[in-house]
């Protein structure tokens, strides 16, 4: 048998018994961290404006479709965070317009989109108007608050604890807080894996085990003790080619979570720059 053989023996060995010894999550352990942060997991509904314009030519085609998510409230103010992806998928994944050549002409053609009426949808059924306040192109995050031109500011809504974090191992068990769709009355569920890997580059990621990615984009990950690890959100690099959007393409979209410690700095940034009058009553 081969040294390699032998080492990837080896290394698969060592990995199926670290995943055997992991620690389980007991049930009233889980049952407590859904207890405790489920009032944070709301759901975001709104519309998706979007235009299609094509140059040299008077066409110009107008959809609106309903956007449904799930989002996380970071700060007792109402700073919710949601996947970019989940909410605009056109605008997270077509960058500028797309050139393509027919009959000797190039064509030109641009998606416009934007994201209108949005608003929180909490557990207990409020609406709370809302509005976007960042977006992180390399977290693939946005960040929202309550409308406060609005005149219905809410009183301080539930959030996760941002200060109380650990750093995972590999291997460590997650508990994931969610909440289902309109399907499912948008009940809280708690969903459990571990994590495969923790990477360095090309920026501090955590790898989870998880099989449906969308279940998981913009919702808390926590460990077992309930300290808070991080959000899910995905990365991909978008290929650029000419003639092809790259949502056609191969993203080779990855599931990840945002570190705890790069949440906190986020919201940190995004607290410096709001304007006082977005700030939500207490």
């Amino acid at each position: 048998m081969s040294r390699s053989l032998r080492r990837l023996i080896l290394a698969a060995a060592l990995s199926l018994g670290m995943t055997a010894a992991r620690a389980e999550i007991p049930p009233a352990a889980a049952e407590l961290i859904l207890r405790t942060n489920q009032p944070a997991v709301v759901t975001i509904e709104g519309t998706l404006k979007m235009s299609v314009r094509t140059s040299g030519a008077a066409v110009q085609q107008q959809f609106d479709i309903p956007v449904e998510c799930p989002g996380t409230v970071l700060d007792p103010s109402g700073l919710v965070a949601a996947s970019s992806l989940l909410l605009d998928p056109i605008g997270s994944l077509v960058k500028g317009p797309i050139r393509m050549e027919q009959q000797g002409q190039t064509i030109e053609i641009q998606f416009i989109s934007r994201l209108e009426a949005l608003h929180f949808l909490l557990p207990d059924k409020t609406e709370v108007p809302a509005k976007i306040v960042t977006q992180d192109d390399d977290l693939h995050l946005t960040l929202l608050a309550p409308d406060a031109a609005s005149g219905r500011p809410p009183a301080a809504m539930p959030a996760i604890q941002l200060e109380r974090t650990m750093l995972p191992a590999p291997f460590e068990s997650f508990i994931l807080v969610g909440r289902t769709g309109v399907n499912f009355q948008r009940e809280p569920f708690l969903h459990s894996g571990v994590l495969c890997a923790l990477l360095d580059k090309p920026r501090a990621l955590f790898i989870p085990q998880v099989q449906d990615v969308p279940q998981f984009m913009g919702l808390p990950f926590f460990a077992a003790d309930g300290c808070f690890i991080g959000l899910g959100s995905v990365h991909y690099r978008a290929p650029r080619a000419e003639g092809l959007p790259p949502s056609l393409q191969n993203l080779n979209v990855i599931p990840v979570i945002i570190p705890a410690a790069d949440i906190r700095d986020w919201v940190a940034r995004a607290r410096k720059s709001a304007p006082p009058e977005a700030a939500v009553k207490k």
